[in-house]
């Protein structure tokens, strides 16, 4: 987790990404590919990358699902960062 976040090499990124079990990596793909959508139009909707970063990023990098909001948002202006 802490690796993934806090590391400038894409290189790094990729190699963390490819650890991700194929389902959860589908799934991100696809994911990812509607975030694109919503931010192409971003013009009528004033969803832009920074704010889908501000509003997915906290939900889909958290380091323990069990964890509490509070607790994981520590780590929020790196994740708004890495997603964006």
């Amino acid at each position: 987790y802490k690796s993934l976040l806090f590391t400038a090499d894409n290189s790094k990124i990729r190699e963390l990404i490819q650890g991700i079990p194929s389902a959860n990596k589908a799934l991100s793909k696809e994911l990812f590919i509607f975030l694109n959508k919503i931010a192409s139009n971003s013009t009528v909707n004033q969803m832009n990358e920074t704010n889908l970063a501000i509003v997915f990023g906290p939900n889909l990098f958290r380091k323990d699902p069990r964890s509490s909001t509070i607790a994981s948002l520590t780590d929020t202006p790196v994740i708004i960062n890495l997603v964006s």
